[in-house]
């Protein structure tokens, strides 16, 4: 049976967070050529650019892809509940308008994470799990991850190793491209309040053009409350939204980039059935 608990590789909230801005230089030919991020990690204060708190075998890593015409930045609270609960999370500050330049710079970021793990004396030296990596993404971003996983022997590219996708308010990738294969766990959260990108317009044709791939794909959607903003909290109508996107965000990546067996009870336990 299902535990009631999310279980994670760290225990709940427990760590401080802080941020860091770091440029990283795009090794690979496309994309933009200087990977700006803003990083959220496990800190051993709550100030700003305050000392990484060191933990034996690292933290796994989160990568985040933003909507159309936002940045990383924008986005804090979300890199902030990541932060908290044990995960480094690399807020990408890039291709703000450019869905191409994004997925670019998706797959680059997924090297520079292991450059800047491997660097002696580098900030992350040796703190970053580089075979534990996810996507998130919102909106534009969200429909980029299923570009960036794609699987298809076929395709231009093929994803770098993310081992898992969460996509909040996505575009339906099939908008710009078709044919993606993503064999690694997605899930997709939606909201029927959302305007911009409503769900039988995108969330919904996006699952169903996943199957029948391999790996778990869920989709997860909410009701009138659940707006395109509110989702990943840019807006604060409606706390308990975002709120339950966080909880789903942290379950997802503790399931499958920590240790914890249960943490998809946020999505398919008693907790996430019983939500409107």
């Amino acid at each position: 049976s299902l535990a009631c608990t999310v279980l994670l590789s760290a225990a709940v909230g427990q760590h401080y967070v802080s941020t860091i801005d770091v440029a990283w230089p795009n090794t690979s030919d496309v994309g933009s050529t200087t990977l700006f991020a803003r990083v959220h990690y496990p800190s051993v204060a709550n100030t700003t650019t305050a000392a990484l708190q060191t933990s034996p075998g690292g933290y796994p890593v989160v990568v985040f892809l933003h909507g159309f015409g936002m940045l990383g930045n924008d986005y804090s609270r979300l890199g902030d509940v990541l932060g908290s609960e044990g995960f480094v999370a690399v807020m990408l500050n890039t291709a703000r308008y450019s869905y191409t330049d994004m997925e670019d710079d998706a797959r680059a970021i997924y090297d520079g994470i292991a450059v800047a793990n491997s660097q002696p004396g580098g900030f992350f030296a040796g703190q970053l799990q580089v075979d534990r990596v996810g996507l998130l993404g919102h909106s534009m971003g969200g429909a980029v991850i299923a570009y960036v996983l794609n699987a298809d022997p076929t395709a231009p590219a093929v994803s770098p190793g993310y081992s898992c996708g969460l996509a909040l308010a996505p575009v339906n990738p099939s908008i710009a491209i078709a044919g993606t294969m993503v064999q690694v766990p997605l899930g997709l959260v939606s909201g029927q309040g959302d305007t911009l990108t409503p769900p039988a317009l995108h969330a919904v044709p996006y699952y169903n053009s996943l199957a029948p791939s391999e790996g778990l794909k869920f989709h997860y959607q909410m009701g009138q409350a659940c707006t395109h903003m509110n989702m990943v909290g840019l807006t604060t109508n409606n706390s308990a939204v975002y709120g339950r996107t966080s909880r789903i965000a942290v379950g997802f990546f503790g399931q499958f980039l920590g240790d914890s067996f249960v943490g998809l009870d946020a999505v398919l336990g008693p907790d996430g059935l019983n939500d409107p």
